[in-house]
């Protein structure tokens, strides 16, 4: 389980390693949790239009705020294509359909954001590892993702401060991950 459990986390970060980009635009879309439902507003975005006087600024926060994006949207892909995976090999059991549904929307929403600052949306491939062959193992796999989701959020969310709709977005999905995800797979097994 623990060979698992570092391919997922080998996977994000060779995945998130290659990626980046930045523009701007605006819209909306909601985004149902595992348990309940958040709705994520997307409006347009200031980053980029703070600028202190100069181009190099902008550019250097649309080029953070991008990459911040880009990798988000990256390890919200691999968290869903995993528990696609698991639910593949093992059946539409819970707690896996509920937040495979829950990752949609997270990758959904981050689309959008994506778009609304004219990014490119990486599509792919993910590398997932392969679905364990008990509920138990497949369910310490949604731990161990749902802690990198988690951390990886944890290490965005300064890099978006310049926005404060990239900031709400990162913010609610940690949530997400840290109070509905992470507890579920906690108590799977």
């Amino acid at each position: 389980m623990r060979r698992a459990a570092v391919i997922v986390i080998a996977a994000l970060s060779i995945t998130i390693a290659g990626c980046g980009s930045s523009g701007s635009s605006s819209s909306s879309t909601s985004e149902p949790g595992g348990q309940g439902s958040t709705t994520s507003s997307i409006p347009p975005s200031g980053a980029g239009s703070t600028s202190t006087g100069g181009t190099a600024t902008t550019v250097t926060t649309e080029q953070t705020l991008g990459s911040a994006i880009t990798q988000a949207l990256v390890a919200e892909n691999v968290a869903e294509k995993t528990y696609e995976t698991v639910i593949a090999a093992l059946g539409s059991i819970s707690p896996f359909v509920n937040v495979f549904a829950s990752e949609q929307q997270h990758v959904a929403t981050l689309e959008q954001l994506a778009r609304n600052h004219s990014m490119a949306v990486p599509t792919g491939p993910f590398s997932v590892p392969s679905a364990p062959k008990t509920k138990s193992g497949a369910c310490e796999l949604g731990v161990t993702t749902e802690h990198g989701i988690v951390s990886l959020y944890a290490q965005l969310l300064p890099q978006v401060t310049a926005d404060p709709n990239a900031t709400n977005v990162f913010s609610t999905m940690q949530s997400v991950a840290q109070d509905d995800h992470l507890p579920a797979f906690q108590h799977c097994a």
